[in-house]
């Protein structure tokens, strides 16, 4: 056996011990790591002794550890990806808050995947923040990780300023200690979590025995992307079952999968996509398409991460969000889309468009309308009229050409975001779209050339920029994502 048969077998043992997927372009990053745990573990350094030994069915605990943590992604950081925080502050804890007021006033989470602990403890003062009675509730935050090293670490709760750097100062100064050079998380956001091992790919764990069931909410995010397909759509499904309903699922948005979490309801937030688990099936044809936030409107006030103290008591953004409730029938079509009454916004956006057929911004509004109640040939009919009597903006053509994705019109979705990139030419998130939507085409060579593309860019960038529409991602991360992004 030569030395890459050698890797594409450990690379299928190595997904079938941890679910992590190592594609053709990563194999030189395997064998570097893998070697690198053969040689903590003292084994001989080569691809075929370590591929005789990842043969075995199933490892020792000790060795199945060490080589998780050669082989684990780590790199996160408080506050990541505020559009999902947002969610979590504006309308899952209103919610928790309301369904409980005459029951037992318990939250349970689940922190999937929480690595060095920055995730769990973020949720956990965002709930100090939110919650002006804690000590009336019973709040559980589960946090687990594969890593025994990362999960030591998020135990002791100290860090450097890396893990800041997304952070105000008045938060480190209201719930860290100086510790020289490092911060520490302080007892009482310390003692809200608790940690424990678990390899999320392991088919067999028990949920009940670790204290994942019941959940009101999971957060997993960045973690499924690095698993095999297979192994994904398992973890989904244990996640939908781990759930209570109408219980929430929040990944990251490069990780949204309908084949990984079909069983659950697609909810969009300020163009976001998340999940909720629906007391009965979701309809395979009514799901939340786009942004929700489209055109700006008058909303509650929002926290924000440094801020402290919210804008308004938590009792009065719930109030804020039934009052505009209240006002769904309204005939204001910018409104109702916000709510979600989507069929009255499509009935509203035709009343302007007979008045103003020249109106692009009722136009795409009608289109997501129409997307987002599953009636997608009626949007792409509008999405055709609208592009040959109107120039849009890159992010429009960018919609569009997802709206001819999803109804397995390609030519059609290659042509819009040809526009797209005409305006834009450096945009990431739409060069990337085109590589998926060529190769679909088995237009292999312009995908390539995409793909291309898209990594010179974020070549030339900043390590640390955010990359618009990666939810606050830096380039040097998306770069090192764009192998399993594209897959």
């Amino acid at each position: 056996m030569d030395r890459t048969e050698c890797l594409n077998e450990i690379s299928f043992n190595v997904a079938r011990l941890l679910g992590l997927h190592y594609p053709e372009n990563r194999l030189k990053d395997l064998e570097r790591l893998v070697l690198s745990a053969a040689k903590e573990l003292k084994r001989e350094e080569n691809v075929e002794t370590i591929n005789t030994w990842l043969r075995e069915y199933q490892l020792p605990t000790d060795e199945l550890l060490i080589l998780s943590e050669h082989l684990r992604v780590g790199e996160t950081y408080f506050f990541r990806e505020e559009t999902a925080l947002s969610l979590f502050r504006e309308v899952i804890i209103p919610q928790i808050i309301k369904q409980c007021q005459d029951k037992d006033k318990h939250i349970r989470i689940w922190s999937a995947g929480c690595s060095s602990g920055e995730e769990p403890y973020t949720l956990a003062m965002i709930l100090h923040e939110c919650i002006p009675d804690m000590n009336k509730w019973n709040i559980s935050i589960l946090a687990t990780d594969i890593s025994l090293l990362a999960l030591n670490k998020a135990i002791h709760g100290k860090y450097t300023s890396w893990s800041f750097r997304q952070t105000d100062q008045a938060i480190k100064d209201k719930y860290f200690i100086a510790r020289g050079k490092e911060w520490e998380v302080i007892p009482e956001i310390k003692k809200m979590v608790t940690f424990a091992r678990l390899n999320l790919a392991d088919d067999s764990y028990d949920a009940a025995a670790s204290n994942s069931d019941h959940m009101d909410m999971i957060f997993c995010r960045n973690v499924l992307m690095y698993f095999t397909p297979e192994k994904a759509s398992a973890a989904g499904l244990r996640f939908f079952n781990s759930l209570v309903d109408k219980g929430w699922f929040i990944s990251s948005q490069v990780e949204l999968s309908e084949e990984y979490f079909s069983p659950f309801k697609r909810i969009n937030f300020d163009k976001g996509i998340f999940y909720q688990k629906a007391p009965k099936p979701a309809s395979a044809n009514h799901f939340n398409f786009f942004d929700t936030k489209l055109i700006e409107i008058e909303e509650p006030a929002k926290y924000i991460p440094g801020s402290i103290s919210l804008p308004k008591p938590i009792h009065q953004v719930a109030e804020a969000l039934e009052q505009l409730s209240e006002k769904a029938n309204s005939h204001d079509p910018e409104k109702l889309f916000y709510k979600g009454h989507y069929q009255q916004c499509a009935d509203q956006c035709l009343k302007v468009f007979h008045k103003t057929p020249d109106n692009v911004k009722n136009l795409l509004l009608l289109i997501k309308s129409y997307a987002n109640i599953g009636k997608l040939e009626e949007a792409k009919t509008w999405s055709e009229k609208l592009l040959t009597t109107q120039k849009l903006s890159t992010d429009s053509y960018q919609f569009i050409a997802t709206i001819f994705s999803e109804l397995g019109d390609y030519v059609s979705a290659e042509s819009a975001l040809k526009k797209a990139l005409y305006l834009d030419h450096n945009n990431v998130s739409a060069l990337l779209a085109m590589g998926n939507v060529m190769k679909r085409q088995g237009k292999t060579q312009g995908a390539s050339r995409s793909f291309e593309k898209a990594n010179e860019i974020l070549e030339m960038m900043d390590h640390d920029a955010p990359i618009p529409g990666f939810e606050g991602l830096t380039a040097g991360r998306v770069k090192e994502m764009l192998g399993l992004y594209i897959k």
